[in-house]
């Protein structure tokens, strides 16, 4: 009895700390990133002709199902380039989703994996298409990360 006991004791607080979350439950919710890029500025004033400006990335993470997300990512790069990428993820592995999205110019699919880790979430352009669809000359996808701690 005592062993029935504390083994319901345990799972209740196993259940509580998340140790049974799904993937999906773990990565959701808004990630905010504040950071700076280098933009050139065209005015007189400017001395250098670059200037830092502040951006915020951007990351919404929905669960649809305990193996299945919706994602739309918005980043910021240099000169005022930017990504802006949306869809569903099917989990694949432990830690891992995948999505796979629409035909390039030149008929290559996007795959996207969605990676977990401690500290947050990185995306990996499996063969670099993901970023001709969604992406200006100086933004990319590949190697995105969005830690927990910016998590809202």
């Amino acid at each position: 009895m005592k062993a029935l006991i504390l083994s319901v004791l345990f799972m209740s607080s196993a259940v509580q700390a998340g140790l049974f979350q799904s993937l999906a439950s773990k990565v959701e919710g808004t990630y905010l990133y504040d950071h700076a890029v280098m933009v050139i500025d065209h005015s007189e004033e400017a001395e250098s002709g670059w200037v830092e400006t502040m951006v915020t990335d951007k990351l919404v993470v929905e669960k649809l199902s305990r193996r299945k997300i919706k994602f739309a990512m918005d980043t910021w790069f240099t000169n005022g380039h930017s990504c802006y990428m949306e869809g569903t993820a099917k989990k694949i592995a432990k830690n891992k989703f995948l999505h796979i999205g629409e035909k390039t110019f030149d008929g290559d699919k996007c795959r996207l994996e969605i990676i977990k880790d401690n500290n947050g979430i990185e995306f990996k352009d499996i063969e670099g298409h993901c970023k001709w669809n969604n992406c200006g000359m100086r933004g990319y996808i590949d190697g995105t990360r969005f830690d927990f701690e910016d998590r809202n």
